[in-house]
């Protein structure tokens, strides 16, 4: 329900960040922790790599919470028992990249859109098995958007699917 109050809201124009310098690695970790049960409970490996000393960014916290979330609850409904999830972070030119990567069941490429869209979703075996509603990548693409960045999905059937959120280094956020 959230997650469409804040797609609504980002619709109007009315959802402000509160930007200030993060910890990026204690945010990482934090959603880690969050979704660290789950993760054991499907015998599910999460790794974290963090590159070019990349420690700080600036960004709304909550919502940088919201978005790495939504990326690891996705990574792992879609991870088969015994997979692993990695999140990455590294620079890419002046920007901070953060991945999530799963060794999960992926998506054909021409069904990339639909899943970015809105209540978007592709049928599978494993989506009969965990429901979701649609929003968490539609919304996470339009948070990073908003930061002044933007999300890219790439994706192999039966090889895994990587999320990858591109932020400026000093956010100037979208124009609603």
């Amino acid at each position: 329900m959230n997650d469409l109050l804040d797609l609504s809201k980002l619709d109007a124009g009315k959802l402000e960040l509160q930007v200030e310098p993060v910890e990026i690695l204690k945010i990482i970790i934090d959603c880690v922790r969050l979704v660290g049960a789950q993760a054991a409970r499907e015998h599910i490996g999460i790794s974290v790599h963090v590159f070019d000393g990349v420690d700080r960014l600036c960004g709304d916290s909550k919502r940088l919470r919201q978005m790495l979330l939504n990326l690891l609850s996705n990574a792992l409904k879609f991870t088969p028992v015994g997979g692993e999830v990695t999140i990455d972070v590294f620079r890419r030119g002046e920007d901070v990249a953060i991945s999530v990567s799963d060794t999960g069941i992926g998506i054909r490429a021409e069904d990339i859109p639909k899943v970015l869209e809105p209540f978007g979703q592709v049928e599978n075996e494993m989506s009969h098995k965990h429901q979701g509603t649609g929003l968490g990548l539609p919304l996470t693409k339009e948070l990073a958007e908003l930061h002044g960045g933007s999300l890219t999905m790439e994706s192999n059937v039966d090889v895994g699917t990587t999320v990858t959120i591109l932020l400026p280094p000093d956010p100037k956020p979208a124009a609603a």
